[in-house]
């Protein structure tokens, strides 16, 4: 019997404010339909006042240990990738550790945007395999509304807010991670960036009118970018461990937008029946996108256990990554 690591438990939380696509289009002065046209978003999750990044984390890592039957005194490792902590310090992980009621074990995050939850799982998996215990907690939790500039249709009507978790630790063959292929592009770091906020570039009254700490992207460069390292991440991922397309039942990429998935999918000359998505309803979620999409394709019984899925995630950095992973 071989054992490795995989998922034993997930869990997801949405804020309850949903925002329509139309409701922004009428904000916009857009046409009716033109978000939807371009984004496969038809509504998004809005965090309200007194929800934070801690308070959604806090939620779905408690139902990824409901789900995986454990309680946080079993944890040995947390890792929480987001790029919206609830404050600048301390960590995102460090609450959630003390929250949960978990032991002093390590928590930290991983500040990796939409490909933090696919480096986390990555970290998380090397930590439990170089004697950090057997089971681990990875929460993708962003609430990316908080930072995107309201007045910029172009990138605002694509951001939503989420968490969702997994409990890493040891699964009999084949189930669990067949492996990971992890990069980052820092020449094209530009194309995604707040450029204000940090030790560069300190806000000033100026800089806050200029909206110089909220996202910036330029979104045809990411498009076409996206669809490339989305495509290449795959077939390496692939390569890497020796799998083939017919042998894998799902793919799951970020959820980034819509346009982006089927341009992939096409790309490596996979069905539309594989492609997991819930962009309609969830919108882009930064590091929660692929964890909620995959806590919502297992409890609605899309994806059941022995299958097997290859997932993968551009965002700023421009970090991108991948695994292959039998559920």
């Amino acid at each position: 019997m071989n054992i490795r690591n995989g998922v034993i438990g997930m869990g997801s939380a949405l804020p309850e404010e949903r925002v329509s696509s139309a409701s922004l289009e009428a904000r916009y002065g857009l046409e009716a339909g033109w978000i939807f046209s371009r984004t496969g978003i038809a509504e998004r999750r809005v965090a309200g006042d007194g929800v934070h990044t801690l308070t959604l984390a806090l939620e779905a890592s408690r139902n990824a240990l409901s789900t995986a039957g454990l309680e946080a005194k079993d944890l040995d490792l947390i890792i929480a990738a987001t790029v919206t902590p609830s404050q600048p310090l301390p960590a995102t992980a460090a609450q959630l550790q003390h929250a949960l009621g978990a032991r002093p074990i390590p928590a930290f995050d991983i500040a990796a945007a939409c490909s933090g939850f696919i480096h986390a799982c990555a970290a998380a998996s090397a930590m439990l395999d170089s004697g950090y215990g057997r089971r681990a907690l990875v929460v993708g939790a962003d609430l990316i509304s908080r930072i995107v500039n309201w007045e910029d249709h172009k990138s605002s009507i694509l951001f939503a807010d989420g968490a969702g978790a997994a409990i890493i630790g040891p699964v009999e063959e084949p189930r669990g991670f067949h492996g990971f292929v992890l990069g980052t592009r820092g020449d094209l770091s530009a194309l995604i960036q707040i450029p204000g906020g940090g030790t560069a570039e300190p806000l000033n009254a100026g800089g806050l009118a200029a909206h110089r700490g909220k996202v910036r992207m330029n979104g045809q460069e990411v498009f076409k970018q996206s669809l490339l390292l989305f495509s290449a991440t795959a077939q390496e991922v692939l390569e890497k461990t020796g799998l083939t397309w017919d042998r894998v039942d799902w793919f799951l990429p970020h959820q980034a937008n819509r346009r982006i998935m089927d341009g992939v999918a096409q790309r490596l000359g996979l069905p539309a029946r594989k492609l997991i998505s819930n962009i309609e309803t969830r919108g882009n979620t930064s590091s929660a996108s692929i964890p909620i999409a995959l806590d919502e394709a297992i409890r609605g019984g899309i994806v059941k256990q022995g299958e097997t899925l290859v997932s993968v995630s551009m965002g700023a950095g421009v970090a991108y990554g991948g695994f292959a992973l039998t559920i």
